[in-house]
């Protein structure tokens, strides 16, 4: 990989990261539950009282460690550079929380809901757009896709059973040690499939962008 592809591909990802933050502040605009991955955190830092920063970094480093257990002499040492990305993406997450702050704020429930499938949608952009940049990833989407790979299975279906195993986590732990479901309503249901589908549909249609990544080499053909 030259430079000028390496850049390319970065800004890319950088792209994907900061689409992908939007997401999450949409979500929680729309106030119908918490993203799906952002479940475990929100609900840990219920029960320990301690920020969700703290613990969405904890879950990240988690998901790298689950990585390198699997992947083995397969995973990349650039994959490492997700724990600053971990941090990136709590910026980019702030941004969009001043960007967003007085601008959006939905009256009644379907134009909440209505916010909470674009929120599904931005998510799922932001995810292909990060795979396709093929450098670094969030570590849940990095995980996601290790899985994928190895067992050979179809990324846009593992995506939908890895968010919603993280629902289903987050809600038995909640009952657990809260006695009732925290951060979960029907936009976290509904974000654990749709956000898997579209990311996987768009990731088949965006292998055209490698034209433009390998400076001006033939790409492949989008896979129908």
């Amino acid at each position: 990989m030259n430079l000028t592809e390496r850049i390319k591909r970065y800004a890319l990802f950088l792209l994907g990261l900061f689409i992908l933050a939007a997401s999450v502040i949409l979500m929680i605009k729309a106030t119908l539950g918490t993203t799906p991955l952002a479940t475990i955190p929100y609900t840990v830092s219920a029960i320990l009282g301690v920020k969700i920063g703290l613990c969405t970094f904890g879950m990240g480093a988690t998901f790298l460690l689950g990585q390198i257990l699997l992947m083995r002499r397969d995973f990349r040492k650039e994959q490492l550079l997700q724990i600053p990305v971990a941090f990136l993406l709590g910026v980019f997450q702030n941004i969009w929380l001043v960007i967003l702050d007085g601008h959006l704020e939905p009256a009644g429930y379907v134009f909440r809901f209505l916010l909470m499938l674009l929120a599904c949608g931005v998510a799922g952009l932001g995810v292909a757009l990060e795979i396709t940049a093929n450098v670094v990833m969030d570590a849940a989407a990095a995980l996601t896709k290790d899985i994928a790979d190895k067992f050979h299975f179809d990324f846009g279906r593992t995506k939908v059973c890895f968010d919603a195993g993280m629902v289903v986590i987050a809600a038995v732990i909640s009952l657990a040690a809260l006695h009732t479901t925290t951060g979960i309503r029907e936009g976290t249901l509904v974000g654990a499939f749709l956000a898997g589908i579209i990311a996987g549909y768009l990731r088949k249609k965006f292998v055209f962008m490698n034209r433009f990544l390998t400076s001006g080499e033939r790409g492949e053909q989008p896979e129908r």
